[in-house]
């Protein structure tokens, strides 16, 4: 797997044995020369090999203890590097377990456990690594890391992910993305026995890399991949290949091997000919020693983004951009893209999207685990909005990386070495499918349950849009809503009180349809209608923001039926003495009162009346099915019991349902007098 640089990066042995391993363990100080031999492999980055020979220096390192605990961690690291992170977390076991004194043993063993799925007990070497080495930001991070694997897993997602075999070999497949205008060719990176390159990769010991392309035909089925015909690729390593907005040039990564020396990596570029590409011509923008790799076209066809590890680089590797001037025939001096988007890790895959958006993988940004994708917006020419982790699916507690795009569609590709998978990395399709949300439902009757058929009901969204329906004989209604968007949904008819709720979609990752519970309750001269969630503070009469926002459904009800007139009556238990009560009550009806006449209710259509606790609630059938009362039960002192009865669940809900405002209407015949109608001209002339 490729993962530090795209691709593998080959670099010669260096037979100095000077210098230090990571955690600080040293290399060898041992008379052993697979230990020195296997100590160059290392240093060259060639894990693969130095597994092998770690394996033979164990053997002759017999009872030299310090150095059998060198070589398990050294093992370890290496399979954590090519990616075989199984055998990381034996290894890592067997160091501890041997007394290796390193803390990090401990902390790349709770990489490996994460990266394995085996987040509790990830978590728990997080903690004893973050109290061994309390400083250390990585022990904190990996314990985010693991929280949020776990909760992004289960939490729902706007992603569809599925692999596609037809792209896929037991070795090494990465970086896929379109090759044509029309979406019929694909080009991908791969390492399987068919690439050009003959040699084997000291690193992970699969082929060389080359680009592979293949093509689908009308039935939808993909073609055998087969290289890219050509000057594209070569005995060296090739891959991570991306095209203009016309399709009429490919910049790819090569990385070469001089003798004796490490020639780092560059970008190339190609023009399409006939059925194959023409010589690449690199694009200089270091020194040949530098990583300058992952090409990535801005639609403009003249901004270059890469990922680079030249100087000025913030952590291992990081994202950079250059501009092409036409007329002097030169790309300008590359700009880091800065700590908003570059860490302390290592941030590489660059894909700009046709409306700007900088998609990338990052190890060095909070996220699940290994590599990452994010996205950010572009707000001007050097500075982008806080990075945004695409989570589960698109992103593992494994390496997630290369994601490209359809177009303008949200569907393409990713790469990953999820488990699951066909061989190290896997070439995955994803997909956003289109979100549709429908609120539907019946409009009964609140009482009886019975549809109710003609009844008008309005959709107003926070976007400002607005919906009519009319329900049939069924008493059914049904609207398409939109995404990211609150709405009041409101259902009358004559001889009805209006019924309101409220629906949203905000947050809502997948198609579904919303049905609400709503009804209307029949105009019924003869009882008292309830106002629910109209609460007050012990000893208060001040609305809270939650009762006006009931009230202002009062007044959409009183302004829809204007010959209406009502009684407010508000009602208190009986813990205090009838004095007090009652005059409590009265202040309380009228800030109900004070409220609708703010709201544009004229007062002559309202009556205030504090009943105190002369009024005990009567259960209806309605609030017998939400409580532990029957229908028919009288809320008295007698029937609820004395006030040392406090404490007690049911004495407590039904001390709380005789505390409630009402309405109760007097008459349906109301005209405004000619004073009122006077007043109310006066005002409209004023406003």
């Amino acid at each position: 797997m490729k993962k530090i640089f795209l691709i593998f990066i080959m670099s010669l042995f260096m037979l100095s044995t000077q210098g230090q391993s990571l955690g600080g363990s040293g290399f060898s100080s041992f008379d052993n020369r697979f230990s020195v031999i296997a100590d160059d492999a290392f240093r060259a980055e060639l894990y693969h090999e130095a597994i092998e020979l770690y394996n033979r220096a164990f053997q002759k390192a017999k009872g030299n203890k310090i150095e059998k605990q060198r070589i398990y961690f050294q093992i370890a690291y290496c399979y954590q590097k090519t990616c075989k992170y199984k055998e990381a977390e034996i290894w890592f076991d067997k160091a501890i377990r041997s007394g290796h004194l390193d803390p990090l043993a401990i902390l790349y063993l709770a990489d490996a456990k994460k990266q394995n799925n085996k987040f509790d007990e990830a978590l728990e070497l997080y903690e004893k690594y973050a109290k061994k080495i309390p400083d250390d930001q990585k022990g904190k991070d990996g314990l985010a890391s693991v929280k949020l694997a776990k909760e992004w897993k289960d939490a729902e997602s706007k992603y569809e992910v599925n692999t596609n075999n037809a792209f896929n070999s037991t070795a090494d497949d990465y970086s896929a993305g379109y090759a044509k205008k029309n979406f019929k060719i694909v080009s991908f990176t791969s390492s399987r026995s068919s690439a050009t390159g003959f040699a084997i990769d000291g690193r992970t010991g699969q082929d060389f890399s080359d680009i592979f392309l293949t093509s689908i035909d009308r039935r939808g089925k993909w073609s055998s991949p087969t290289t890219a015909i050509g000057g594209i690729n070569t005995m060296f390593n090739e891959g991570g290949s991306a095209f203009n907005r016309k399709y009429n040039k490919i910049y790819f990564t090569k990385c070469e091997i001089r003798k004796k020396e490490n020639m780092g990596c560059q970008i190339y570029v190609s023009t399409p000919r006939g059925k194959g590409y023409t010589n690449g011509e690199p694009i200089k923008l270091a020194h040949d020693s530098i990583i300058v790799a992952h090409p990535a076209m801005a639609q403009d066809n003249k901004t270059l983004y890469f990922a680079s590890n030249m100087r000025g680089t913030l952590g291992g590797t990081d994202l950079w951009v250059t501009t092409y001037d036409k007329k002097a025939r030169l790309w300008s001096h590359p700009k880091n893209l800065g700590p908003t988007i570059n860490t302390s890790g290592n941030e590489k895959f660059p894909v700009i999207r046709k409306n700007g958006d900088l998609y990338f993988a990052s190890d060095g940004h909070l996220g699940m685990g290994g590599l990452d994708i994010f996205m950010t917006k572009k707000t001007s020419d050097t500075t982008y909005t806080e990075p945004v982790n695409l989570k589960y699916p698109i992103n593992t507690s494994r390496d997630d990386f290369g994601m490209s795009f359809r177009g303008n569609e949200d569907k393409g590709f990713i790469t990953s070495n999820r488990i699951g998978g066909k061989g190290g990395d896997d070439i995955y399709e994803f997909i956003m499918p289109p979100i549709e949300v429908i609120v539907d439902g019946y409009v009964r009757n609140e009482g009886t349950q019975q549809v109710v058929a003609n009844a008008v009901v309005e959709l107003r969204g926070s976007d400002g849009s607005h919906v009519i329906d009319t329900t049939g004989e069924d008493g059914f209604y049904a609207f398409p809503l939109k995404n990211e968007t609150s709405y009041d949904l409101e259902a009358k008819k004559v001889t009805f009180l209006s019924g309101f709720t409220q629906v949203t979609t905000i947050g809502i990752m997948k198609s579904k349809t919303i049905t609400p519970e709503f009804g209307l309750e029949l105009i019924d001269t003869r009882e008292p209608i309830n106002l629910p969630n109209i609460d007050f503070k012990i000893s208060d009469w001040k609305l809270n923001p939650n009762a006006k926002k009931e009230l202002k459904n009062l007044v959409k009800t009183l302004n829809l039926y204007p010959e209406l007139t009502i009684e407010l009556r508000s009602h208190t238990d009986y813990s205090g003495n009838d004095i007090a009560n009652k005059e409590l009550s009265q202040k309380r009806a009228q800030s109900v009162l004070d409220f609708l006449v703010e709201e544009g209710i004229v007062s002559d259509r309202i009556k205030a009346v504090g009943y105190g606790a002369t009024v005990p609630l009567k259960v209806s059938k309605k609030i017998a099915e939400k409580t532990a009362f029957h229908e028919g039960d009288v809320l008295t002192e007698k029937f609820l019991g004395p006030v040392s009865r406090k404490g007690n669940p049911k004495w407590e809900e039904g001390m709380q349902l005789n505390r409630r405002t009402e309405f109760f209407i007097l008459s349906m015949d109301y005209k405004p007098s000619v004073e009122t109608v006077e007043e109310e001209q006066q005002e409209e002339s004023v406003d």
